[in-house]
């Protein structure tokens, strides 16, 4: 990369993973002088996380829920996350955060937001769970790293 980044991006979703990734990504942003944008995907999964699996619904066929109650959980889910990672940049001084929430499937929505910044930096922390779902269909920093067409650096 010969210029610096526009911006230093953070795809956060509170797991352990991903709050490791927040101090590196800090100093980063503030090593460069540019925002560090915590970005936060609802995924349509996470709509079994309220148990709507067990009732033989899935995310996409779960149309009954008020749109008003789903919207407040993923504000509020969000803005845990947000917090979470808020908290581990305190020390840093003089960042600019700012925090982006989207929708959808996470690697197909983190890739459409960072094809309409000019020049971001990913920053994210690896699981390192070795499920059957992410050998066979990749996980979402596998496709970040392969499809972002800027760098992404994976923090163990």
């Amino acid at each position: 990369m010969s210029q610096h980044p526009s911006a230093v991006v953070l795809p956060i979703d509170g797991s352990e993973g991903a709050l490791r990734a927040v101090e590196a990504a800090g100093v980063l942003a503030q090593q460069f002088g540019v925002e560090l944008q915590l970005v936060y995907v609802f995924s349509h999964e996470a709509v079994d996380s309220f148990g709507l699996n067990a009732l033989g619904q899935t995310g996409k066929s779960a149309d009954f829920i008020d749109p008003d109650m789903l919207a407040q959980i993923q504000e509020e889910k969000a803005t845990a996350v947000f917090r979470q990672a808020e908290a581990r940049l305190e020390d840093i001084s003089g960042l600019a955060v700012v925090e982006v929430t989207l929708k959808g499937d996470p690697a197909t929505q983190l890739l459409d937001y960072l094809a309409q910044q000019a020049s971001p930096w990913v920053v994210m922390g690896r699981q390192g769970k070795s499920t059957l779902k992410e050998i066979f269909i990749g996980s979402v920093s596998q496709k970040l790293i392969h499809r972002a067409g800027c760098p992404v650096t994976l923090i163990n």
